[in-house]
Order: structure tokens, then C-alpha cells, then sequence
């Protein structure tokens, strides 16, 4: 009788996490991401933008393609216009979507 082992999908997972492969794609997309920010000639975005290895669930290393701008929330997603802090809003500035655009170029995202 044949039986399955319950470990096996983190076993794998384990293994891809140190595989130089992971590494290649999460440096593809930072090299993506940096590209459309230079596209606006956001030089602050795309400079801080960096690929960071980080332990996840049971034993398993992910990667996270960060940026450390300290304005990347609002350019990323936009923001509100207010002339105080509890002010009326005066306008929206639209987000950029670097990461978003990068993320969705990719070709394991967008199936080419």
C-alpha cells in the first residue's frame, strides 16, 4: 500500500528557499521594480530598493524584495492632500505601482 508523507511539501518548500534559482527571480524582480521607478526618475525609490532573505514558517527561506525610501507607502499607493493634519482633503495623488507593475511584468505572474 502506498502512503504519503506529510512532510514532503515543506521539505521542498525548504529546499527551494536555498536554491540559487529564488535568488535569480527575486533579484529579477528588484532589477524590474528599480527600472519603473527610473522610468519617473525616482532615483530615492529605486536606490533603496533591495532583495532580503528572511526566515519564514518551519524552517523555510523566503525572499522579500523591499524598498527603504521612507516616502515608499505613498508613492507606491498614493496619498491624500490635506493643507493640516485633520484638514479637509484638497486632492489625491495617484500611486506610481512600481512594485506592483514590476511584480505584474513578471513572467511566472503575467504567463509568458
Amino acid at each position: 500500500m502506498a502512503s504519503v508523507n506529510i512532510t514532503a511539501s515543506i521539505v521542498a518548500a525548504q529546499l527551494a528557499g536555498e536554491s540559487a534559482e529564488m535568488d535569480a527571480v527575486a533579484e529579477d524582480l528588484a532589477a524590474r521594480a528599480k527600472a519603473e521607478a527610473m522610468k519617473h526618475h525616482d532615483s530615492a525609490f529605486a536606490t533603496s530598493i533591495r532583495v532580503v532573505r528572511t526566515p519564514g514558517k518551519r524552517g523555510v527561506t523566503d525572499r522579500l524584495v523591499v524598498a527603504t525610501d521612507p516616502l515608499a507607502v505613498p508613492k507606491e499607493l498614493g496619498h491624500i492632500i490635506r493643507n493640516q493634519p485633520d484638514g479637509r482633503v484638497l486632492g489625491y495623488v495617484k500611486g506610481m505601482h512600481y512594485m506592483g507593475k514590476a511584480a505584474a511584468s513578471m513572467p511566472e505572474a503575467s504567463g509568458d
